[in-house]
């Protein structure tokens, strides 16, 4: 076991979220190969190997605004004479500002601690298969607001579509259904 996912166990132990960052490819000179991994606190420090000063900075910055949003990203740090994969949605493009003049494309990946108040839907959900309705349109309602605050918008459609189901209420349904449209929610 690398010492990266030792500390990453420990952390989600902790409840404390982080970011792990893979190198998927590169274009030579670079220092990171594929597959070359770090872990990124939230205060900014690393452990592992993505590249060096040029490349390190750009995987925190953008680590530690997955760990804000929750949302994965994919960078593309294009050195000198490297090609840009072309416009692509979701898909973040840097200059290199290295020498070398390689390419990297590096995954970052949010990891999220379960907050408390998951447990609302599930307690949301009790509620439903009980058939105590009230109970469970009162917990779906405090869950799409609590996803909502924390920013996760899948989590806050399935409430809302939990919502909807216990009351038949159509506002609820449009805004789930809204979310569910939105560009960064995973199909």
């Amino acid at each position: 076991m690398t010492d990266w996912l030792e500390e990453a166990e420990a952390l989600a132990r902790r409840g404390e979220s982080f970011a792990v960052a893979t190198v998927v490819r590169c274009e030579r000179p670079t220092s990171a190969k594929p597959g070359a991994k770090a872990l990124i606190r939230q205060d900014g420090t690393v452990s592992g190997w993505v590249g060096g000063s040029c490349a390190e900075p750009v995987a925190v910055k953008e680590a530690l605004g997955a760990i804000e949003d929750g949302a994965p990203r994919f960078l593309v740090l294009v050195g000198k004479g490297g090609a840009l994969p072309g416009r692509a949605e979701g898909v973040r493009e840097y200059t290199m500002t290295c020498h070398s003049g390689g390419t990297l494309e590096i995954f970052v990946e949010p990891v999220l601690p379960m907050r408390e108040y998951s447990a609302t839907t599930a307690q949301a959900l009790l509620a439903e298969y009980r058939g105590d309705t009230e109970a469970a349109a009162t917990a779906f309602a405090q869950a799409a607001a609590d996803w909502g605050a924390f920013g996760n918008k899948l989590e806050q459609a399935h409430a809302l579509r939990g919502l909807h189901r216990t009351t038949g209420d159509p506002t609820a349904l449009a805004q789930a259904e809204q979310l569910f449209r939105a560009p960064d929610i995973p199909s």
